[in-house]
């Protein structure tokens, strides 16, 4: 609760509670006469007010939304709303200060035992090879590169603009640009959510500025599920190239004043086991959430006030998303008119998985704290290559500020009940896992 103003004892408030629904109760609240005069006689210094009416009066209606848990213990899962009008506009002497908000009261969850839900764990083990992999590509992260404008090889920068046409040869969006790095022959290239077969042979005896014409099947991975399987054509012109250059082992040895090579090779394989050993545990704790959800999803009750907020939430990522993509503002619209029940569904999906995190984390009594902010702060900056002090300036954007928490809620909680033994894993090979993962044989990660 803010403190920072505290005009009164928050037990002085009176609460009147009418019930609206199973869900949802209207509470009347009011502050009685004797206090308001306190309050707005404390507001004046020597014949001057310290507040005007409208900053007093706001002042006053924060402080009795933040402090009307301390009347009555209830724990409401979405933030209360004022009833539109229910407000006096300013403060008299001699009169009582109310106003109505709307809160929703949920009942108890029936737990499933945890131990029954179906959880995988993804092992990674960090083979000679992967470690070889990181040593290289050191060696050309810091080493030279340079600008190329035709004889591609393998491991090139391509930067392309990219045109797609759909099976009619309707364009699909505006083209845009992307960049990818050149695959050994034969090999395959996912881009845009579309699979390319044997991209090095299409690039052969290319120079930047040739369009190449290519053909393809879309994947459930592209942008319109609606040509999920159709035949897409694309036109892909290469703007640029880059090849970069790495340097001797010895070199990236004496840049990180590391004293061999073989123990900078200890330091990448503890490096890769500790991303390995990140990603595993978002995996559980997304599975953990998922299906715990399946099983308790009935139980859940999402107030309809909560659902626009949700759904805009959604209408705006799946736009950012698209504008990137090269869709058109028109087209966007369209894409949303023809897919309003799918964007009311992820709504609900999105308010249940938050009603969830909210209910567990009281049923647990777990809490994120100041420690887990600065770790997540020091693993995304090491990640990003970024200084920790610009990554936690994004801390102070709300929004922000929650999807993290919630994140790092559930990966506490399920950390604590691994601890306790109150989960159950078992383990399967990481490429295994991927394999199933993408062919929708299993989808535990969320996604």
């Amino acid at each position: 609760m803010n403190t920072d103003w505290q005009p009164f004892d928050p037990k002085e408030i009176k609460i009147d509670v009418s019930q609206l629904s199973t869900l949802e109760n209207r509470l009347a609240i009011e502050v009685p006469a004797p206090i308001v005069n306190k309050v707005l006689a404390t507001n004046r210094k020597q014949g001057e007010r310290a507040f005007g009416d409208e900053v007093l009066h706001g002042m006053l209606l924060k402080f009795c939304m933040e402090s009307w848990t301390t009347k009555i213990d209830w724990r409401p899962l979405w933030q209360a709303v004022p009833v539109d009008g229910s407000a006096e506009p300013v403060l008299q002497v001699d009169h009582p200060f109310r106003f109505e908000i709307d809160v929703d009261h949920h009942p108890e969850i029936i737990w499933p035992e945890f131990r029954s839900l179906e959880i995988i764990r993804p092992v990674r083990v960090i083979s000679d090879d992967l470690v070889a992999a990181e040593v290289r590509e050191q060696c050309l992260v810091l080493g030279t590169s340079e600008n190329l404008v035709s004889q591609f090889e393998v491991g090139d920068l391509i930067r392309a603009e990219i045109e797609m046409l759909g099976p009619k040869g309707q364009a699909l969006a505006e083209a845009f640009k992307t960049e990818f790095m050149v695959p050994e022959s034969g090999k395959q290239l996912n881009l845009a959510g579309l699979v390319f077969d044997d991209i090095f042979a299409a690039l052969e005896e290319r120079v930047v500025g040739d369009e190449i014409s290519l053909v393809t099947t879309a994947t459930s991975q592209f942008a319109d599920t609606a040509l999920v399987d159709q035949e897409i054509r694309v036109k892909l012109r290469i703007v640029g190239g880059i090849r970069r250059r790495p340097i001797a082992i010895e070199e990236v040895l004496e840049q990180y004043g590391t004293p061999n090579e073989l123990i900078f090779k200890q330091q990448v394989r503890i490096a890769l086991q500790a991303a390995a050993d990140r990603g595993q545990s978002e995996i559980v704790a997304e599975q953990f959430l998922k299906s715990l959800l399946d099983q308790v999803k009935d139980q859940l009750r999402i107030p309809d006030r909560v659902i626009p907020h949700f759904k805009n939430a959604v209408i705006m990522r799946k736009r950012k998303e698209l504008k990137a993509a090269g869709w058109t503002a028109e087209q966007i619209e369209q894409e949303f008119d023809s897919r309003r029940e799918v964007i009311d569904v992820m709504a609900l999906g999105h308010a249940h998985r938050h009603a969830l995190i909210n209910l567990l984390t009281s049923h647990l009594d777990a809490k994120v704290d100041e420690k887990d902010l600065e770790d997540w702060v020091a693993v995304t900056a090491s990640k990003q290559g970024r200084r920790p002090e610009e990554v936690r300036a994004e801390l102070n954007h709300p929004e922000t500020l929650k999807a993290i928490v919630s994140t790092l809620m559930v990966s506490k909680i399920t950390k604590t009940l691994l601890k306790k033994d109150r989960i159950v894993l078992t383990d399967m090979d990481a490429d295994e896992w991927n394999r199933l993962k993408n062919s929708g044989d299993r989808q535990e990660n969320g996604e």
